[in-house]
């Protein structure tokens, strides 16, 4: 049997030491057009990355789908989608979410590519951190069925929307964020932007159209999924309502994160080759791919989480590629070059704060005393702290009789599944 291995090689198989390998998992079985192949493991985390392969659903299993065949697997695709989107929330949530989907699959129908679309639009949602942004659960309910029903015609299903929230605060936020999504933005000539009101009263009315601010988040992941979908470049307009509107919006409303994401999906269409040189350099100074240095952090706040018996909210962030390029525009002019870009990524402490860690306590001076055990947690066995400047900077606050409320320093981490990662450490109270 023909094994496809990296560096374009293949192998070749007896039956016996085939059926041992794909038992211990060292093969993988890629879906394509026309059958079943079979890739080494190693190969096959390679091409993931590379947006090569793609996973699916059928029959309770996971399976890989080769992604230029991926139009013959939409089904599986989709199923694979909403069983992530499920994943994780309550047996009430995912029993509404399992009714909601079902009436969405005979909406849509044929048309699969809009029931991914709206997939895709819910599980942005869903990487939003609803709970964390203050919505209660059937808010949140809510606003995922809404995002599985955004890609349909309002007026000709209302009677099964009205089925599905017999309140009509289904109908009412759906309609709502038609309202928001469909107000078009005319861009005013650039030149005579300074000193104009025409931009932010352009982002406030698309706010105040959207009204609630589980339709307002509907509205921001919509269009992420929209722009997160192209295939090239941007519109002028598009590009200019994504950096003027949405991105300045959601800051304005304190939605950092979901800023942030407007523009580095953003500036990954208008420059890939850039995107993909800082990127790639990000990952090799961590050691990790940028996802997996999410997973890795979300790893380590569960640990601090569980560890912790005072209150604390603690929150994790990887550095975009976008965010990392504009901080060294501002240290060195908007002309660096792209050489010079990677260089200052892997060499300099420009780009250090990759990882984060932010630790906040609910009560006024826990900081201080919880701080060496959040140290200790995060450098596991054999790491080590770099103190940042607010170590002194506390010390001086303390001789003057002033409050300094927050620690900073690098923790370098080091234990027996990663390379050593260099964790920016806020610690702070309320």
């Amino acid at each position: 049997i023909l094994i496809a291995e990296p560096d374009n090689q293949y192998s070749l198989l007896s039956n016996a030491k085939f059926e041992k390998q794909i038992g211990d998992k060292s093969i993988g079985t890629v879906f394509t057009q026309r059958d079943e192949t079979y890739y080494r493991i190693g190969l096959l985390a390679e091409m993931v990355l590379r947006g090569e392969i793609e996973h699916g659903r059928k029959s309770g299993e996971a399976m890989w789908i080769l992604s230029k065949d991926r139009s013959h697997y939409i089904n599986e695709i989709c199923t694979y989608k909403f069983h992530r989107l499920i994943e994780g929330y309550n047996e009430g949530l995912q029993k509404k979410l399992i009714n909601a989907y079902k009436r969405v699959k005979d909406i849509y129908g044929k048309d699969k590519i809009l029931l991914e679309q709206a997939l895709n639009t819910a599980l942005i949602l869903k990487d939003f951190k609803l709970e964390d942004l203050g919505l209660n659960k059937n808010e949140k309910t809510n606003i995922l069925v809404a995002a599985l029903l955004c890609k349909i015609d309002l007026n000709a299903h209302k009677r099964v929307i009205n089925h599905l929230d017999p309140t009509s605060g289904l109908y009412d936020s759906l309609s709502m964020f038609n309202l928001a999504k469909n107000e078009l933005y005319f861009p005013p000539p650039l030149e005579y932007t300074r000193g104009s009101y025409e931009i932010q009263n352009s982002m406030d009315l698309r706010l105040k159209l959207a009204g609630l601010p589980e339709v307002i988040l509907l509205v921001f992941a919509d269009k992420l999924q929209a722009i997160e979908n192209a295939k090239e470049s941007l519109p002028e307009y598009l590009k200019r309502e994504i950096f003027e509107i949405f991105a300045p919006g959601a800051e304005q409303l304190g939605l950092d994160d979901i800023a942030n994401s407007f523009r580095n999906t953003g500036f990954k269409l208008e420059q890939p080759d850039l995107y993909n040189a800082i990127s790639n350099a990000m990952e090799k100074k961590i050691g990790m791919s940028l996802e997996d240095a999410k997973l890795y952090l979300k790893n380590i706040r569960k640990d601090l989480e569980t560890s912790l018996d005072v209150s604390a909210t603690i929150s994790t962030r990887v550095k975009t590629p976008e965010s990392v390029y504009r901080k060294l525009q501002d240290k060195y002019g908007s002309d660096i070059s792209e050489e010079q870009a990677v260089q200052c990524v892997l060499t300099e402490k420009t780009a250090k704060d990759i990882l984060g860690i932010k630790v906040v306590f609910e009560n006024v001076g826990t900081q201080w005393q919880y701080m060496p055990f959040v140290i200790d947690k995060i450098k596991a066995v054999n790491g080590y702290l770099e103190e940042g400047h607010s170590l002194k900077k506390k010390t001086e606050a303390a001789i003057e009789g002033k409050r300094f409320d927050r620690y900073n320093g690098y923790v370098h981490r080091i234990d027996n599944k990663h390379p050593e990662a260099v964790i920016d450490l806020m610690i702070m109270d309320r």
